[in-house]
């Protein structure tokens, strides 16, 4: 993926570069490999937009280039190019970019491989993922192929000669760990991104106290007016909601502002599939006694 493959001038990409290394366990695709090279080609044109004064680049200093390929499992040397972006990339400093995308690269794979993913994130350190970044790492997890990965940023003197700045390398539990996570992520917020309904009120008419009926838990019953006037089955689709939602002292004098998922049978709602809890506010101090569990 070299810009010009008659004539190869390293002098118009940056000495600062990245060098990644999929350890691999099993043979991958080839569209598995093509689709990790574009979800880091994908990641690396947010960093730049980020860390540079985007508005006076052109799009070729928007991709990110290949300017070396080993055939030690799959291992690449990526860099960015500067010819004629030189002026303003040297302004910046092109290591803002090249450490930025490693250290993005990094908070990544430890937010999906940890369990925090799954409880609150009071770390401010933690990174913001956005779907389309979450399916870009899923991209680039997948050459890996169950085997670890290792980055390194580094600084290249000369076509054989480079120095090592920094690196990370992750062993294969953690790579397949986060690759659980970033899908675990990428269903959640897909689901969300399709609610039928938004930001409508959810009673509860019974809820959920783990009492066993034969072999089954009975299920929340729920009301949203604004759908049907019956009451209806609740699912919660993240864990983390329906763990605040039963941290409610008194449920049932509560209005749950929610995303909402309805299932249909013949025409008629029969299940809410709770999306995303937004927030909650109380309706009523008193408790009827018709709303205890059946």
């Amino acid at each position: 993926m070299i810009r010009n493959s008659n004539r190869v001038d390293t002098a118009e990409y940056s000495k600062e570069r990245l060098g990644i290394d999929f350890t691999t366990k099993r043979p991958i695709s080839a569209d598995d490999l093509a689709d990790s090279f574009k979800g880091l080609a994908s990641l690396y044109r947010k960093e730049v937009a980020l860390t540079t004064n985007s508005e006076f680049l052109e799009g070729e200093e928007f991709v990110l280039y290949i300017t070396k390929i080993e055939s030690k499992c799959i291992y690449t040397e990526l860099a960015g190019y500067v010819g004629a972006a030189l002026p303003v990339i040297q302004a910046m400093d092109y290591m803002v970019t090249i450490d930025a995308f490693y250290h993005r690269f990094a908070s990544l794979m430890e937010f999906f491989s940890s369990p925090l993913r799954r409880k609150p994130v009071l770390d401010t350190s933690m990174p913001v993922v956005s779907l389309s970044t979450a399916k870009d790492f899923e991209k680039i997890l997948k050459a890996a192929g169950g085997g670890g990965i290792k980055l390194d940023t580094r600084i290249c003197k000369s076509e054989t000669e480079h120095t090592v700045i920094q690196s990370f390398e992750y062993s294969p539990p953690q790579v397949l760990s986060a690759v659980e996570g970033v899908k675990e992520f990428i269903a959640e917020h897909s689901e969300k991104e399709e609610a039928d309904f938004k930001m409508v009120s959810l009673y509860f008419d019974r809820i959920n106290r783990d009492k066993l009926v034969g072999a089954r838990t009975t299920p929340e019953l729920g009301r949203i007016d604004a759908i049907s006037p019956r009451s209806l089955p609740v699912r919660w689709v993240s864990g983390l909601d329906d763990k605040r939602v039963k941290s409610v002292p008194n449920r049932f004098g509560v209005a749950f502002n929610v995303d909402v998922k309805v299932d249909y049978a013949r025409g008629k709602a029969v299940a809410y599939r709770i999306l995303k809890l937004h927030d909650w506010i109380e309706i009523s101090e008193d408790q009827d006694p018709a709303h205890f569990d059946e």
